[in-house]
């Protein structure tokens, strides 16, 4: 990105901040373990008193010493592996020959080994092991496999087990409620709750969803200690942008600090990365009661449904704020879309059953009409037949549309002829 001064500075730099600040929440704990390490081993080595505990033995005494650490690895490996019935006869033999040769080793020269290794202090065999042992790890958790669970990681994986249930008790377990406004609002307010305390770490965030009321933005749900709902913006407006009516058009959408207004369009690449646009867009509305604007930076998440022809409509948007100075880092941006993903799944229900609901209502009236025309003898049964062919066919709901798809069949069957598409 090419810098020719005033804003572009601005986001040059906060650019090069935002990587910086998601490395050192990834691997600072790390970097300073093997700073440590290595700096403890410059100590010991400047004292000179690992010097001579190194010089204390021979070279082929320690590449003895570091077999037969290795030996005693592989032996409870072997008993891990046997113990748990998954040990193949080949890695047994393996593992047998390894230890057999370090019996060996030790019957020969573990005599003299030892006399060896009296000549070093315990505290320093203890020193060495521990930033040895800390080197190791830190350089494993960088480059390998990472051993640590972080408090946050925990936090979303019991938030999404929580999700899942609740969304699954709304969706199945609440057959005569389902349309209960309160069982509805229930689940999104405990939604935002559950996934507002998981973002940013110990940062404080609130939660708000807004939903596309007649063309406006309008916050309709929000968390306990949020203060945003008088907040309603247009999605169009010719003249300024909201940062919520930019992700409506189904895009995440950063505002790192809102008085500056510039709103980073985010797209995932792959695990943690997302990719920054050049330069930011200027989206911002101001609430009409400062009140309302108590935060520093605000997420905006995309929710949509997907109709029967697998398009997303999109019907509101997902925003998390705080009052922190931009503490939001990729991990946060894709935990709050899989978040959004499961508010998407509880949207689609919903509408399916209202519209199930209103294709109900309609369907009995116009059985009612037919069978009332049917009582007074004003059309023939072929027609009456026909036009419940027609309303089975808009419905969605399977077991009504199969109900009346047999009268259908039966009535056909009474006037001696084939129904159609039979």
């Amino acid at each position: 990105m090419s810098i020719s001064g005033g804003p572009d500075i601005r986001w040059a730099i906060w650019l090069r901040k935002k990587k910086v600040q998601v490395f050192v929440r990834t691997h600072l704990s790390h970097l300073l373990a093997v700073a440590l390490a290595f700096l403890v081993f410059v100590r010991e080595v400047w004292s000179g008193d690992l010097c001579a505990a190194l010089a204390s033995l021979s070279g082929i005494q320690w590449l003895l010493l570091l077999y037969l650490a290795g030996a005693v690895v592989a032996l409870l490996r072997l008993g891990w592996t046997v113990y748990m019935k998954q040990h193949s006869a080949r890695s047994v033999v393996f593992h047998i020959i390894v230890v057999g040769l370090a019996i060996y080793l030790a019957y020969g020269h573990g005599v003299s080994l030892l006399e060896a290794m009296a000549d070093i202090s315990p505290l320093l065999w203890l020193v060495t092991i521990l930033t040895v042992g800390t080197f190791g790890t830190a350089v494993w958790e960088l480059v390998g496999n990472k051993l640590s669970t972080s408090p946050q990681e925990i936090l979303f994986s019991c938030g999404m087990h929580l999700l899942m249930e609740r969304l699954e008790n709304f969706c199945f377990d609440s057959d005569d409620n389902m349309n209960d406004k309160e069982l509805y609002e229930g689940m999104i307010k405990e939604f935002l709750n559950i996934t507002s305390e998981t973002l940013c770490g110990p940062n404080k965030v609130n939660a708000g969803l807004m939903l596309d009321s007649g063309g406006r933005l309008k916050i309709e749900f929000e968390t306990d200690d949020a203060h945003y709902s008088q907040i309603e913006f247009p999605l169009q407006n010719n003249d300024k942008k909201s940062a919520a009516g930019l992700a409506f058009q189904r895009k995440l959408v950063y505002v790192p600090y809102k008085h500056w207004q510039d709103a980073w369009s985010l797209k995932h690449k792959q695990e943690e990365d997302y990719e920054f646009p050049p330069a930011p867009e200027k989206a911002w509305l101001s609430a009409q009661n400062p009140r309302d604007e108590k935060f520093v930076s605000v997420l905006c998440v995309p929710v949509g449904t997907y109709e029967r022809n697998k398009d997303w409509k999109p019907v509101g948007v997902l925003n998390y704020t705080t009052s922190s100075l931009d503490p939001f880092v990729p991990r946060d941006f894709l935990m709050s879309e899989c978040f959004a993903s499961v508010l998407c799944q509880a949207l689609t229900f919903t509408k399916r059953m209202r519209s199930g609901a209103g294709a109900l209502t309609e369907a009995q009236t116009k059985i009612g009409v037919l069978t009332g025309e049917l009582a007074t003898r004003t059309v023939k049964l072929k027609d009456v037949a026909e036009k419940l062919g027609e309303t089975s066919k808009s419905m969605e709901l399977e077991d009504l549309k199969n109900q009346i798809q047999l009268t259908v069949t039966e009535i056909y069957q009474n006037l001696g002829i084939s129904a159609p598409g039979h």
